[in-house]
């Protein structure tokens, strides 16, 4: 697949990336914060609820691609469920699965140094990922190609987070000439949040995925917003049916309180 490469293996990542990583973080947490307005104020509105999770949508205030959101909560009795994070982030793994992703890899990973992370009791990781996606509506949208910077917080009572970026303005790698240049835009992330225990000893996690992005080329903006609530419509209803075979003593709970 892979874009033409200019040295992806820095000692550490660009630090434009590291600010807007900061700045996405940020924003994730404000936009999330409530389940009636973003973080703009903007209300959100229910696009989809399955039962086992919610999908709503809001208007951002720079642009007119709508920011999708996510939300669903697990009852388990497993101490650790970051297979689902792993299964949603590793994009060479994705495309065996995501019928949207195409093919992708991990092109290389920055650890913080360990004083940072002593620090907060969390383990940090930065990321450049590059993935392309498959055709959609009948061919109109052809294949898209991403270049992400992400960073992975893994907290000790095993909640982690993963925000992302668009780095494909960093000169790092470029498009293949074959593919249109997309990207994520700040705020972008997602969260599974250890949230407390019920009266049976079973851990709660709640969990938040936003997605703002932009797909590029010369698209109708209600065909972006379609296909893009479609995909995350898909994605994660095929992610939360990997999630209950592989942990024992796991479900969804309702979505009544999310």
């Amino acid at each position: 697949m892979i874009g033409a490469s200019a040295d992806v293996s820095k000692a550490h990542l660009p630090p434009a990336l590291v600010t807007s990583l900061d700045r996405g973080y940020a924003r994730f947490q404000k936009h999330v914060a409530s389940v009636n307005v973003n973080a703009d104020g903007n209300p959100w509105v229910i696009h989809t609820d399955t039962g086992r999770l919610k999908i709503r949508y809001s208007a951002a205030h720079d642009n007119s691609v709508r920011i999708f959101r996510v939300s669903f909560r697990l009852k388990s009795k497993a101490t650790n469920v970051s297979v689902f994070m792993s299964d949603l982030m590793d994009m060479s793994h994705r495309s065996s699965w995501d019928v949207s992703i195409k093919s992708g890899e991990t092109r290389v990973e920055y650890d913080v140094d360990a004083a940072a992370v002593e620090k907060d009791s969390s383990k940090e990781t930065y990321a450049i990922v590059e993935y392309t996606t498959n055709a959609t509506a009948a061919g109109i949208v052809s294949s898209r190609w991403f270049l992400d910077a992400r960073k992975m917080i893994e907290q000790l009572d095993g909640s982690t987070f993963c925000v992302t970026v668009d780095a494909g303005a960093s000169g790092l790698l470029t498009c293949p000439p074959s593919h249109v240049q997309a990207k994520n835009y700040e705020g972008s992330a997602s969260k599974l949040q250890l949230v407390g225990t019920d009266e049976d000893g079973y851990s709660i996690w709640h969990c938040e995925n936003l997605a703002h992005c932009n797909i590029g080329g010369y698209l109708p903006t209600w065909l972006v917003n379609r296909e893009t609530g479609g995909a995350m419509a898909n994605t994660y209803s095929h992610l939360l049916d990997q999630l209950l075979k592989k942990l024992e003593q796991t479900e969804c709970l309702p979505t009544d309180n999310i």
